[in-house]
């Protein structure tokens, strides 16, 4: 550590005063009134004279700089192409073997002396090699080549340190991502590329990019986006395919030029609900390169085109109406509606079962017990419906009835839907208001008073409900 002293003027204009602050303490302690001892005047000499000197330091404002040096080593990222296209051969030795024969040369011994090294593989994407790694294992196999991204991936992944060069082992064969020299525009540190292979870009078509949307209907065509690549086969045809569920969809397309893009949109019809498998596909011209960046697999999810929904109703009203007509408005859901509409008689006669019940999606229950007619089948369906085929139900209660039967039925459910049968008493009393009192209706040929009011007798009226269990 070392420090430094600085002052906002000479320090000779300081020394100047200085003297004058001396001469003129002698001065006045010349002669002390009352007289004192010549050590005490000596001490109040000696403690003007640095008191006055410490005051004058003080327009010079001093400034004090203090020193610490701290001894970093640089990081060096080295990043290795290890995609397929390393595997091609330029004369006797395929890109990968220059690539691993030159990583083990001296050099980088040499470098690991004055910088920290740090070595990654990259293709599509880019992963840090431990320290002690063997080349050898290295596949050279991965699809794709993305430089932009594996760039971008070494400076978040040691920018906290002193990052100060990429070194760049590749051919170069950039055909995902951005394009690199944008990326190089604004990168923080010098880029270093050790080209292998021929300059010349080879021969090849890629999928670049498939846009698809995550969810689809079964039996509603879909749009793919496909963005398509190539090199070296400008004005070529090719058959563009996408397949999915057993069925292709096939379209032919006329390549780009060098290094721009084609979009395609291909339209098709998923049949099956679930988890698809969705493979987009070129097929390979002779010369090609490699053809393993020609196919994309995705996935996508599926859902049925209609929803099934089954209403059960206890019995005709005008909430099983409403309900109803406000279903069927909406064309994504298919609705089959049964009621009971006497003891012993329910239309449609059949409900759901076997493979039937399986399709249905969601069961909405209203008013499944009702006072006026008990329907034991129904109850006994919607248990089965629940509890068995773990089918979702929805429950729009009405007055809840049909005595112990229906009581039973919920207590049935109660542990699927959590929720708990129960009855109270409740007295119903009424009085009116001030303002009510003075209503026409109200009006008797007596004046009516509060007290008049609260002499009726009360009325007790038994309530079942269904609440949710705690």
């Amino acid at each position: 550590m070392t420090f430094d002293i600085s002052f906002s003027s000479s320090l000779w204009f300081w020394l100047l005063a200085l003297i004058v602050i001396v001469i003129f303490s002698r001065w006045i302690y010349a002669l002390t009134i009352p007289p004192v001892s010549s050590a005490l005047r000596r001490f109040l000499l000696a403690l003007r004279i640095f008191t006055l000197a410490a005051i004058l330091l003080l327009f010079f404002e001093p400034e004090l700089t203090l020193i610490r040096t701290y001894s970093e080593k640089p990081i060096v990222a080295v990043l290795v192409d290890h995609s397929s296209s390393m595997q091609l051969r330029d004369g006797q030795e395929t890109r990968a073997q220059q690539v691993i024969r030159v990583l083990q040369q001296p050099w980088r011994d040499e470098l690991a002396r004055h910088a920290e090294v740090r070595l990654a593989a990259f293709a599509d994407s880019l992963r840090f090699l431990p320290e002690h790694f063997s080349l050898d294992s290295l596949q050279f196999d991965r699809d794709g080549t993305d430089i932009t991204s594996a760039l971008t991936a070494t400076h978040e992944a040691v920018r906290e340190g002193n990052f100060s060069a990429v070194l760049l082992l590749s051919d170069g064969a950039h055909n995902l991502g951005d394009d690199p020299s944008a990326r190089l525009a604004d990168y923080p540190v010098p880029v270093f590329a050790v080209p292998f292979g021929k300059h010349d870009p080879p021969q090849d078509i890629w999928i670049d990019d498939v846009i698809l949307n995550d969810v689809a209907f079964a039996g509603t065509q879909v749009p793919a986006e496909v963005i398509v690549r190539s090199t070296g086969f400008a004005g070529k045809r090719v058959e563009l395919s996408i397949s999915t569920g057993g069925e292709t969809v096939r379209r032919r397309l006329v390549l780009p030029s060098d290094l721009t893009e084609s979009r395609q949109v291909v339209h098709f019809t998923p049949k099956d609900p679930g988890l698809q498998k969705i493979t987009v596909a070129l097929s390979e011209l002779p010369g090609e390169v490699t053809g393993k960046n020609n196919r994309r697999v995705l996935y996508q999810k599926i859902l049925k085109s209609k929803l099934k929904v089954v209403v059960v109703a206890g019995a005709p009203s005008a909430d099983v109406g409403f309900l109803l007509q406000a279903l069927r408005q909406d064309d994504k859901i298919a609705v089959e509606a049964f009621q009971a509409l006497a003891p012993g008689v329910l239309k449609p006669a059949r409900l759901p079962e076997g493979g039937r019940l399986q399709e249905v999606d969601c069961i909405i229950a209203v008013n499944p017990v009702s006072a006026a007619r008990p329907e034991a089948k129904v109850l006994n369906w919607l248990h089965e419906a629940v509890v068995q085929q773990e089918k979702p139900v929805l429950i729009i209660t009405g007055p809840v009835a049909g005595g112990q039967q229906g009581l039973e039925w919920m207590k049935k459910l109660a542990e699927v839907l959590s929720l708990r049968p129960s009855s109270r008493e409740q007295m119903i009393s009424v009085m009116p208001t001030a303002q009510g009192l003075l209503h026409p209706v109200l009006q008797s040929e007596g004046e009516a008073t509060p007290a008049q009011w609260a002499d009726l007798p009360p009325v007790f009226s038994t309530f079942r409900e269904v609440v949710p269990a705690p």
